[in-house]
């Protein structure tokens, strides 16, 4: 009875990632789709804000699945890798159509696309 609960808690906290990456997905392609149709910078704030609140959600729930400390389900973890690189993929078009039409966008320095690695950045003893 208790690996039937481990394995349905332990489901209910892959399902709301799984959820909230299409999610994600869901508006960087609507966002992509609007870049291109050329809609400019203030008519694309509502749904940057909107995107970088579902990333904070998608972020929070790795982080608790982590915390967790439970053997990961190799499928669930595929599916969700799968996933966010798709995502990635679209983050890097969009960053770089964004780039292209002058608008800036304000990002921590670690999370920046193509960031050099932080033993790069530090100088040598």
């Amino acid at each position: 009875m208790q690996s039937v609960e481990k394995t349905s808690d332990t489901h209910t906290l892959w399902h709301p990632l799984h959820q909230a990456c299409a999610h994600c997905i869901e508006l960087a392609q609507d966002l992509g789709r609007r870049l291109q149709a050329g809609d400019a910078g203030l008519q694309l704030q509502p749904l940057l804000e909107e995107s970088a609140a579902q990333i904070g959600h998608l972020r929070q729930g790795i982080r608790d699945l982590a915390r967790r400390g439970e053997r990961v389900n190799p499928a669930e973890r595929e599916q969700l890798l799968a996933q966010m690189r798709l995502l990635l993929d679209l983050e890097e078009q969009n960053h770089a159509l964004l780039g292209a039409k002058g608008i800036r966008l304000n990002t921590p320095h670690s999370y920046r696309y193509k960031s050099r690695k932080k033993s790069a950045l530090r100088p040598r003893p």
